[in-house]
């Protein structure tokens, strides 16, 4: 589930137990979540979920690739950040500013974080390193590479995290380290 999406799929169950569920944050947004320009119209049993747009129903999500030329013909705007320094988004728009707002309040609640396949880019992305900053969790920070874990180690010893307390560097690929990402999450 990703809250602030309307609609996901028409043949997932409305009532899943909640140790059936789990939560995705987009706090740069994503590419399949669009924001109808105007009022448009379609399939939804073709995947995708359109309507008029309110400000309080959410973002509609494409799900059939088929249906991208849909929403590029009708003008949906993608909820996504640009991939640059200010990250701003195409559409100054709630839900990707609730989407920060919940990646705050996850990393702050969390006991346990993995991060896995992001650079350590504190100075542009204060949403998410500020409160990872202030975080009482145990991170894990998966990183092949030697930059990648000493630009990590750095901002950590900065933030006055100490390795092997509060954080530990896994000098592997997602791949490799699969089996101890589920162990630091005991998780199995």
């Amino acid at each position: 589930m990703v809250k602030g999406v309307t609609f996901y799929d028409e043949l997932t169950p409305r009532d899943l137990p909640s140790n059936e569920l789990f939560e995705i944050c987009y706090p740069h947004g994503a590419c399949q979540f669009i924001f109808p320009n105007e009022r448009f119209y379609g399939n939804i049993r073709e995947g995708l979920i359109i309507g008029e747009f309110k400000s309080l129903t959410g973002v509609n999500h494409i799900l059939n690739h088929s249906n991208i030329s849909k929403a590029y013909e009708d003008n949906c705007f993608p909820m996504i950040c640009r991939y640059q320094a200010s990250k701003r988004p195409s559409v100054d728009n709630y839900f990707i500013q609730g989407q920060k707002a919940r990646s705050r309040e996850l990393i702050s609640n969390a006991e346990s974080i993995t991060i896995i396949g992001v650079q350590c880019s504190h100075e542009i992305d204060e949403h998410l390193w500020g409160p990872l900053a202030e975080a009482g969790a145990f991170i894990v920070y998966v990183e092949p590479g030697e930059q990648g874990q000493d630009r990590f180690r750095s901002w950590a010893n900065g933030v006055g995290k100490v390795e092997n307390n509060d954080f530990t560097i896994l000098p592997k690929s997602f791949h490799d380290a699969f089996n101890d990402i589920l162990r630091f999450n005991e998780l199995s």
